[in-house]
């Protein structure tokens, strides 16, 4: 289940982000609601929340460089920004942020949850991708670990001929002077 954070300075907003989320058949659950960019970003740390729903415009600390903030925290949530503002200089700047999304206020429904369909999907992926590479790394160490002791046993055999072209550092040993380990 996803976590989703909604941070916008109006309690109104957030309450009315909530209700036009269709949490059941997107499989998310709320992480909780902030209504300044530093509130915002405390929570982006410490409730670890899959996605930030936030507006550009916050006391204390804007949209933009609360994003900023949590990415060189090395926090990477996706970010949806919703906002009143359709000037070029906000759209630019959630941009370079690396912004998910960003939807005009008032806030549609459909387009919301259009938006939460897409990024929970590029998740799943991002999650099935980090699990292959994993699984290629781990059989990677296995093949290594089986390489090695192969190599040991055919030099404790008298078989190391069959080893001249090895390199016995691609799985892990070191050979310095008349020991090896």
């Amino acid at each position: 289940m996803l976590r989703v954070l909604i941070c916008d300075d109006e309690e109104n907003i957030c309450h009315l982000i909530v209700k036009l989320i269709d949490w059941e058949h997107l499989d998310m659950q709320l992480a909780g609601m902030a209504h300044t960019g530093r509130e915002s970003l405390s929570m982006i740390i410490s409730a670890s929340p899959d996605i930030v729903i936030t507006d550009i415009r916050m006391p204390e600390i804007d949209g933009i460089d609360m994003i900023n903030q949590a990415q060189q925290l090395g926090i990477h949530p996706k970010f949806i920004v919703i906002s009143g503002y359709q000037y070029f200089e906000y759209a630019h700047g959630v941009l370079k942020a690396g912004v998910t999304d960003y939807l005009l206020k008032p806030i549609n429904g459909d387009e919301l949850n259009s938006a939460l369909r897409r990024i929970a999907q590029a998740i799943s992926r991002e999650s099935e991708k980090q699990a292959h590479i994993s699984d290629m790394e781990s059989s990677i160490h296995s093949i290594r670990e089986v390489e090695r002791r192969l190599f040991i046993k055919n030099v404790i055999m008298g078989n190391s001929m069959l080893y001249i072209s090895y390199q016995p550092e691609m799985c892990g040993l070191n050979f310095t002077g008349d020991t090896f380990g």
